[in-house]
């Protein structure tokens, strides 16, 4: 009897230790799963953490490309500026502008010269019609 006790006993004592062990290894397994996902969560820190840092300075060449882009063009078109006022002022291009002003008046005087003949005319021919018009 005792002796069956004692098998009992081993027999309860060792399935105790295989559901002990049982329990380790899916405890073992938990925690390898857990460490796993730890490690691919701060593997994607790490990726982010790093995009991060390099759209940041990607960034700010960019604002510094821009920025240096603008200074430029203002300096290009201030000197545009400069050199149409340079030519706008010239005696060359004054002379041609009073030029292109006299031409201009002229032709104005030319066309009204023109319709006061044209009206003249008409106001002859309509006399001319009137007296004949009168004599019929």
């Amino acid at each position: 009897m005792r002796l069956k006790r004692t098998q009992d006993s081993t027999r309860g004592s060792h399935q105790g230790r295989e559901a002990i062990d049982s329990q380790i290894k899916m405890f073992e397994q938990r925690v390898a799963r857990a460490q796993a996902r730890e490690h691919a969560a701060t593997r994607a820190e790490d990726i982010a953490e790093g995009a991060s840092q390099t759209t940041a300075a990607d960034l700010a060449r960019q604002r510094a490309t821009e920025a240096r882009l603008r200074a430029q063009i203002a300096a290009e078109v201030a000197e545009w500026r400069r050199e149409q006022d340079a030519f706008d002022n010239s005696p060359d291009q004054l002379e041609l502008t009073a030029r292109l002003d006299h031409q201009i008046e002229a032709a104005k005087q030319m066309a009204k010269a023109a319709r006061r003949a044209i009206l003249a005319h008409d106001e002859k021919l309509l006399k001319e019609v009137s007296v004949l018009a009168h004599r019929a």
